[in-house]
Parts: C-alpha cells; structure tokens; sequence
C-alpha cells in the first residue's frame, strides 16, 4: 500500500458491543426454553415406570383379553398353551417355551414346585392343546371355554401354592 496509506480514510474502531442485550423479549423466550428443556429434563430423570405385573396377573390378564379376542381354533389354542407356559417360567422358573410338551413334563416330574396333581391337570391341557394346534383337532366353542377355565384354575391354584 505504501505512500496511498496514509492518504486513505480509515473508520476508527468501534466501542465494545454487549453480548447481553437490552431486548427484554429476547430474554424471556430464552428463559421460558430453558425453563421447559430444564422442566423435561427433570420429567425424564425421574419419570417411573409401571410396577411389572406379577407372572400370576400377567397371565390372567392376557387370559382375559384372549377370552374377548375373536381368533380360530388352532391359534387360539396356541395363544392360550403359550400364556401357560410363560406363566410357568416366569412363576416357577421352569423352562416351558423352548420345549415340546414332552421334554417339558419330563423335565416338570423333576421340578419341586409342581405338585403331582399341578403336572397332570398341566399334561392333559398341553396334549388338548397339541392335538389342536398340531393334529388339527376341531373342538367346539364349549371346549375352548373349558379349556380357558381349566388353563384359570391352573394358574390360580399354583399361584396360591408359589405364594
């Protein structure tokens, strides 16, 4: 630039800019955000989750709403034997739905918490079940209802035995 410098018009510097400004509407936006991220994050932090259903409610439950549900016979039957089962895991800890029904009761006969009576009421209701959802066996709308109250029972008296 040489000598042109000292011929050329410079701006002088300018003062020091707040970094706060006097905007008040700006300021009561930032704070409402801040306010809500801060009202949801505490939500989240300690926001509980419902109380887990005991293996005894969660199969009377889904028991229930398989009673009002409008399925066919073999998926009915394949509904109702998988509540069973995983009312029997979660209840005795008992392996039951990675098992066929006879791997399952040879390896119940073993298992204190099923009593004699508790195994063979289960064994008639398992083999009702697979000769439905296997055999094709057609019943008729009594023996679905029966097959609900038995699969009740079941859980009910074993429930009682467990507490």
């Amino acid at each position: 630039a040489g000598a042109s410098l000292n011929d050329m018009v410079l701006r002088d510097i300018k003062g020091a800019v707040p970094l706060i400004t006097k905007n008040w509407t700006l300021r009561i936006v930032g704070s409402v955000f801040f306010s809500g991220f801060l009202c949801w994050l505490y939500l989240l932090v300690t926001k509980r989750r419902k109380p887990k259903r005991s293996p005894h409610e969660q199969a009377m439950y889904d028991i229930t709403a398989l009673r009002g549900s409008n399925l066919e016979v073999q998926q009915f039957y394949t509904s109702l034997s998988d509540i069973v089962r995983h009312y029997l895991e979660g209840q005795f800890h008992i392996t039951a739905t990675g098992q066929t029904t006879r791997e399952f009761l040879n390896a119940a006969k073993k298992n204190t918490h099923l009593e004699q009576s508790d195994r063979e009421s289960l064994g008639s209701f398992l083999v009702a079940a697979d000769l439905v959802k296997f055999a094709r066996y057609e019943p008729g709308s009594k023996v679905n209802d029966d097959a609900i109250h038995l699969a009740e029972v079941f859980i009910q008296e074993t429930a009682e035995v467990a507490a």
